[in-house]
């Protein structure tokens, strides 16, 4: 299959740049330790003898793909992301461990997917709020749908930012959530949350998904905990990367970010800490 042409101005949608190498690190390690606690790839279904093709959209460094392939070699798993290093680094990657059930292509999720009719038995999308104008999440499911078999699946995985005990944590998420409004990103009407989550289910009901379900989790960042260290790390480097965003969007100085990313770190690292992360998946059925 051939991919075409992505307009210039395609990129601008993206608040993290694609090509840093500290985001594709950071994708890696929240990427495998996020499947890990999920209890694998796809953990809502056990019988994984019906699957033979598997789409994976803004796929990153390619882990979530990677892990379905290792644990599902009779699975053909396709990825595609926008970002020439990350996709780079998932061939390079599949050609040495010896993966035959992988390919990775460059691509741009904004536009129509390359990719046949009634291909796919299972579409997955994880994280990827960060670049979906709100506008344009029904025209990327809808192209879902279209690349999926009749009785395919389209999975859907996001998040909510942390809710904390830390004045300083409650600020930056405050900073965060109100950057992604004034960018387009997620559907809260003030700003307070991104409050995709919560819009899930109807985005699959609206291109007809019918027995949709969803499966919750909450990881736990609070000092002292397993998840601290990881959550930690995460943030200390997300919150480097965004900056260029809040600046541009009017939420704050730089000035500004620099002293209150510094009150951030030292706050998540005392030990009266306590911070949670909701994280769910919706699914659906396609008909057609």
């Amino acid at each position: 299959m051939t991919t075409p042409q992505e307009p210039a101005s395609s990129k601008i949608t993206y608040f993290l740049d694609a090509e840093n190498a500290a985001e594709m690190a950071r994708l890696m390690r929240q990427d495998h330790d996020l499947t890990q606690a999920l209890g694998g790839p796809i953990p809502e279904i056990q019988n994984m003898a019906s699957i033979h093709n598997a789409l994976d959209i803004a796929c990153g460094p390619g882990s979530w793909a990677f892990e379905l392939a290792r644990t599902q070699p009779h699975i053909s798993v396709t990825g595609f992301d926008i970002s020439h290093l990350m996709i780079e680094y998932a061939r390079i990657q599949a050609q040495l461990q010896g993966f035959n059930n992988l390919r990775f292509l460059e691509h741009d999720a904004l536009q129509p997917l390359p990719f046949p009719d009634n291909f796919f038995d299972i579409v997955n999308a994880r994280l990827i709020f960060g670049f979906m104008p709100s506008t344009a999440w029904p025209r990327l499911l809808r192209e879902c749908v279209r690349v999926a078999r009749p009785g395919g699946r389209i999975r859907l995985s996001e998040y909510e930012v942390s809710v904390s005990n830390g004045i300083y944590s409650e600020r930056m998420s405050a900073l965060y959530t109100e950057a992604l409004r004034r960018a387009g990103k997620g559907f809260s009407p003030d700003g307070r949350h991104i409050a995709v989550l919560p819009t899930l289910g109807r985005l699959l009901r609206d291109v007809d998904c019918h027995n949709i379900q969803n499966q919750a989790n909450i990881f736990d960042l609070s000092a002292g905990t397993e998840g601290h260290t990881h959550g930690y790390d995460n943030l200390m480097v997300l919150y480097k990367l965004v900056q260029p965003m809040l600046v541009k969007t009017g939420v704050a100085t730089q000035d500004e970010i620099d002293i209150l990313y510094t009150q951030v770190m030292e706050e998540m690292q005392q030990d009266h800490f306590c911070a949670i992360i909701f994280y769910a998946t919706f699914w659906g059925e396609v008909v057609k």
